[in-house]
């Protein structure tokens, strides 16, 4: 399977758990991880959800919203 056709199966996966009420944030989750799974594999798609959120989260750009709205 070539990335072209990876690319439109998950964005045609995306809108169709979207159109049957899923919320977007799972959504998004899902077909990004199938699409992370299907061009890279495995191990690299486990790679990027367990180190992802936490490299996004712990930044210092984000903390600087809560002190600005305080």
């Amino acid at each position: 399977m070539n990335n072209l056709n990876a690319a439109m199966g998950i964005t045609a996966l995306l809108f169709f758990l979207l159109f049957n009420g899923m919320p977007v944030a799972f959504a998004m989750l899902t077909a990004g991880a199938i699409g992370i799974y299907l061009i890279n594999g495995w191990e690299p798609m486990v790679g990027i959800l367990t180190s992802g959120p936490y490299d996004h989260v712990a930044s210092f750009t984000l903390s600087a919203v809560p002190m600005f709205v305080l």
